[in-house]
């Protein structure tokens, strides 16, 4: 039973968990956080960090979009890779939504014989 709020809550929240920590997480569903380390397990992860990557890479994969923060802090090292990672994704993301494919495939055409002579 305690499991399951742990997975409403995700599911309801899943860009939010990536951006807590897991005491967070257990506060917000009325567990402990050995009950989310649990789970955490029976999603097949090792634990909490993983689970949050799992997630980032999910809604980077689905172009959900990625909470984006610039917060960054020494006192929660954790939080601010995620951070990183985020604001990393976001700016792939947006950049690779600005390449105009015809213009970059007449680039590509340009310098295709430049490569050629090059081999030789």
């Amino acid at each position: 039973m305690q499991e399951k709020k742990i997975a409403n809550y995700i599911m309801k929240d899943h860009a939010g968990v990536i951006n807590m920590m897991i005491g967070e997480l257990a506060d917000a569903c009325g567990t402990s956080v050995a009950t989310v380390s649990r789970f955490c397990r029976k999603c097949g992860v090792d634990g909490f960090h993983q689970l949050k990557i799992m997630l980032a890479k999910e809604m980077a994969d689905s172009g959900t979009g990625m909470p984006v923060s610039n917060h960054i802090s020494r006192t929660q090292i954790g939080q601010s890779l995620q951070n990183i990672l985020a604001n990393k994704i976001e700016e792939i993301r947006q950049t690779i939504s600005l390449i105009d494919e015809k213009l970059l495939n007449t680039i590509l055409d340009y310098y295709e014989p430049m490569r050629k002579l090059d081999r030789r």
